[in-house]
Order: structure tokens, then sequence, then C-alpha cells
């Protein structure tokens, strides 16, 4: 399996955690930080990665594209 794939497949798999855990408990201060730092340590990710190859590009933009996820979220949404 290709890393692109594995990282989205986990991205999902922690967002689907997220949202449940946001309807038992709500929201709070860093939701989703504590995800994105084991996603970012599973797939050795560093913020010089942004100028690695193009599949670790791929794997720390994805990364990112969750942070922001997590940031902005809102039970609206969903």
């Amino acid at each position: 399996m290709k890393k692109e794939t594995k990282v989205m497949r986990e991205i999902a798999k922690a967002k689907s955690k997220l949202i449940a855990k946001a309807k038992r408990t709500g929201l709070y201060e860093n939701f989703g930080e504590k995800e994105a730092r084991e996603l970012s340590d599973k797939f050795n990710v560093s913020a010089l990665s942004a100028y690695g190859s193009s599949e670790e590009r791929f794997i720390f933009n994805q990364i990112q594209q969750f942070e922001k996820w997590a940031m902005n979220f809102d039970l609206s949404m969903i």
C-alpha cells in the first residue's frame, strides 16, 4: 500500500474518532492537536518535509490540512 493511501486512511479514521468524541464531550481547546502530532510522528513528518520528495510533501500537506480542519471544526459541520 502506498504511503499516500495509508495517510489518507489514517486521517479519515482520526476525523471519525474526533467527530464521535466531539459529539460525546463537546469541543475543547487544542481539539485534534494530539491526533495531528501522532500522525506526524507515525509518518515521520517534520516542518522540513515541505521541501522533501513529492510523497513527503503530499503527506505533510495532508496532515497540515487535517490540523486546519480540526482547528476550524464546529459541530454544525456534521
